[in-house]
């Protein structure tokens, strides 16, 4: 990455201290700025409090392979700003980046000079990602919201599908307190006639999305009432499942992501794939659906890093994924306690976090995060309450080591998780060689 990249990312990065900052006018006058790039896109729009990452990745992978190029916009990166924005399952080069983001900080400069209200890292980035996509046409882009929905900046398309994975508690001070209230920000990404594809919700939940559904005459997808799924076998590595509807049987598949709540994101990608087959914009059968599968590849979801001992990482923040962490753990080991590295954002439920999880944990070592917003370890110690083994508290990589040699003595797995932000810092390390471990698994 080149000097002049690598500084102009910083100003985006910058950004951050405007915070989160809800609606949807800096991002329209951005967008206005750069001659409103996303009008160009066929999008679908994929909201959620879990699942929506691993739902987009997988939906970029089959439509890949159904012979479409493919534009995919997620959040957050783990280890670089490229990660978010990807092509046909490559990330946008350097090359490409640079004078788009030159673009992109320069309309965001006449924002804030002819508003006076700044636009933030987040919309930047979205800005950027619209631009780039417009500039490469693909014939579908999959866009991932940061937070919510209606405010979100991602919500300025018109979407072929609409998809909300799942709802539960999560950034009350935005979204709202209770479930419904989350729901009906999920909801707003729901457009007039346009299908919605739900994932397993909450009855009060379902209940807000199937209203505002009905007023804009969208009509509604159970994916979990559209997609008969079956195991074919008792593993999870690798988790194999029998797929039917309505219109299609498509055998079996493997899925490419690891846990037992895939399952349910499975259901929410085909369902999803087959409204799009409805309308004409893909044709769908099952070897697409098989080798579309097969060249996923999403990181530090319940991802696998070495072996003798286990090292996994997952990017579990909130209770409802560390209730889908501990599922998963138990079926690859059992009760076999797990050793547990974990760091936390000050603004997530920790001690939620730490109810769901302390069960199937031996000992825990609790580590800061490379943000302004990592809560200090000290205070996440009090946060997270007693567990049943020993607390140490350190830098990562001492942490690490310690978790290493624990492991070894116990014949026990480690699991790295809390963030995504620490996921991203033990991936980085990882790949550049700096955590000696065990045997890899790639």
């Amino acid at each position: 990455m080149s000097d002049s990249l690598t500084k102009r990312l910083e100003r985006f990065y910058a950004r951050q201290r405007f915070g989160i900052k809800p609606g949807l006018d800096r991002i329209s006058a951005l967008l206005k700025r750069l001659g409103n790039p996303e009008r160009a896109l066929t999008c679908i729009h994929v909201a959620g409090t879990n699942g929506k990452g691993s739902v987009c990745a997988m939906l970029a992978g089959v439509i890949q392979k159904a012979g479409l190029s493919t534009g995919l916009y997620t959040s957050p990166h783990l280890v670089r700003f490229n990660e978010r924005i990807r092509l046909n399952g490559e990330d946008i080069p350097d090359g490409e980046l640079d004078p788009l983001a030159v673009e992109v900080e320069r309309a965001a400069f006449s924002v804030e000079t002819d508003t006076g209200d700044s636009p933030t890292f987040f919309e930047v980035s979205t800005a950027l990602a619209f631009a780039y996509f417009a500039d490469k046409k693909p014939d579908l882009v999959i866009l991932e919201t940061g937070m919510g929905g209606r405010l979100d900046a991602t919500n300025v398309v018109q979407p072929a599908v609409s998809v909300i994975t799942g709802i539960s508690l999560e950034h009350a001070q935005y979204l709202g307190s209770t479930i419904a209230e989350i729901a009906r920000e999920k909801a707003g990404i729901i457009k007039p006639c346009k299908p919605v594809v739900c994932g397993r919700l909450p009855p009060e939940a379902m209940v807000v999305v199937e209203a505002m559904a009905a007023a804009l005459h969208a009509r509604v997808y159970r994916a979990g009432e559209w997609v008969s799924v079956s195991r074919t076998g008792k593993t999870v590595l690798p988790l194999k499942v029998r797929l039917e509807t309505g219109n299609a049987a498509y055998g079996t598949v493997t899925c490419p992501l690891t846990g037992l709540h895939q399952i349910e994101n499975l259901q929410v990608v085909l369902t999803t794939l087959e409204c799009l087959q409805e309308q004409g914009i893909l044709n769908l059968d099952s070897t697409t659906l098989r080798r579309g599968l097969e060249i996923v590849r999403w990181r530090g979801r319940m991802e696998m890093l070495a072996q003798n001992p286990v090292l996994m990482v997952d990017g579990a923040h909130n209770p409802e994924a560390a209730g889908a962490l501990v599922k998963t753990l138990h079926a690859i080991f059992g009760r076999q306690p797990v050793g547990l590295v974990m760091g936390m954002c000050q603004d997530k439920d920790a001690r939620s976090f730490a109810d769901t999880i302390r069960s199937c944990v031996g000992a825990v070592w609790l580590v800061p995060i490379s943000t302004e917003r990592s809560t200090d370890p000290e205070s996440l110690r009090d946060r997270v309450g007693v567990f049943p083994g020993p607390v140490a508290i350190g830098p990562l990589m001492e942490s690490l080591e310690a978790a290493r040699q624990w492991a070894l003595k116990n014949q026990a797995p480690v699991v790295v998780a809390g963030s995504l932000f620490l996921v991203g810092e033990v991936i980085n390390a990882w790949d550049h060689g700096c955590i000696p471990w065990g045997r890899k698994t790639r």
